[in-house]
């Protein structure tokens, strides 16, 4: 008996080698660059996990979806031919050089004034109700190029972008500083990092004040409870224009929960400092819809977040927005109402990270 014993654990162990090699010979991950609508897009796939992620690379580098389940969880009403062509603006655009508005066309630095020219219509300009620049002139620019593309099992779906902004006078006209703007998205174990590095190519400093505008698709919030954490301690006031004063106030004073808060509740469009980080150095946005809840990781070098919720009928998405500085950023730093504008030195570089995972609701 001992020997069929030995005979079927041995048997059992070949099986379970066999199996165990099977598993980890199959690839988990895949990236390819394609063509969708005329437009060069990166596919990152996480097969076991059943998450996609799309990047339309020549139209800003904006991760337009991010598949899980089939359902796209970012807010992309429209198609990708029709986003490149309109004035619109969703998904995960980058706001770049500067996040949201400024104060009028033009910023300082190292007290020079930089124009804003708006004239060149191949670059991306929006305005505000006041007529304020809004978001940079990035989010739809069709000058990233690919650097590198793969996918292992031990490292995920990547795809790396990049732009070289001293090989374009048109985008070096209103942000004067030689330098290396690299993207990389990552897909690993069901969700997506997103890592942009600044390198200072030329001699002097830079300021850098850039962010993310990410659209959360929702379930329309008139109808449904939708609820996000806000790990903040403070907002900053805003003027009549939308342009923060410098003034710091306690959350408590604009939401009576911010830990749990009802979004559709009332409008907001503020922006969120003193960001609580967790165990890995991470500030944890939570947002919980019915059958899913998507937790947004901002790294430590995003000390703002911008969270913008109208409050509309029908209105089926939220935009939780990391940002390296709050809006107005550059200006708020030369009046000397705001002092922690983060400058990179020659020949140095800048990081930031912030990332989007997310888990089915167990009560579904």
């Amino acid at each position: 008996m001992k020997y069929v014993n030995h005979f079927i654990r041995t048997i059992l162990i070949f099986v379970m080698t066999a199996s165990l090699f099977i598993s980890c010979d199959r690839d988990q991950y895949s990236t390819e660059i394609t063509e969708k609508s005329g437009e060069e897009v990166a596919v990152l796939q996480d097969h076991y996990n059943d998450v996609q992620a799309n990047i339309a690379v020549s139209i800003g580098n904006n991760m337009y979806k991010l598949m899980v389940n089939d359902t796209n969880q970012l807010h992309f009403p429209t198609t990708l031919e029709e986003y490149g062509t309109t004035n619109t603006k969703h998904a995960n655009p980058f706001m770049y050089p500067w996040s949201n508005r400024l104060e009028g066309y033009y910023y300082y630095f190292n007290d020079q004034k930089i124009s804003v020219d708006t004239t060149d219509q191949s670059l991306y300009f929006q305005r505000d109700g006041n007529n304020l620049p809004l978001h940079g002139y990035m989010t739809k620019i069709d000058s990233w190029e690919t650097v590198s593309y793969q996918a292992t099992n031990e490292n995920g779906a990547t795809h790396t972008a990049k732009i070289d902004f001293s090989e374009h006078p048109r985008l070096m006209k209103n942000y004067p500083f030689p330098h290396v703007v690299t993207m990389k998205h990552i897909l690993k174990d069901g969700a997506v990092s997103i890592q942009v590095t600044v390198e200072n190519t030329g001699e002097k400093p830079m300021p850098v004040a850039y962010g993310f505008h990410t659209y959360y698709k929702i379930p329309p919030m008139d109808s449904h409870d939708n609820y996000l954490t806000i790990p903040a301690e403070k907002f900053m006031e805003l003027d009549d224009q939308s342009l923060p004063t410098g003034e710091l106030t306690d959350i408590s004073n604009l939401l009576s929960d911010p830990r749990h808060y009802r979004i559709g509740n009332k409008t907001i469009d503020h922006v969120f400092t003193q960001l609580k980080t967790n165990e890995n150095g991470y500030s944890v946005f939570s947002l919980e819809k019915p059958n899913h809840t998507l937790d947004i990781h901002m790294g430590e070098n995003y000390q703002y977040a911008t969270v913008y919720s109208p409050n509309e009928e029908g209105t089926s998405f939220i935009c939780v927005e990391p940002m390296m500085a709050p809006t107005n950023g550059f200006n708020l730093y030369h009046k000397g109402k705001w002092d922690h504008l983060p400058v990179v030195q020659p020949g140095e570089t800048q990081k930031s990270t912030f990332k989007i995972s997310g888990t089915m609701n167990k009560y579904n």
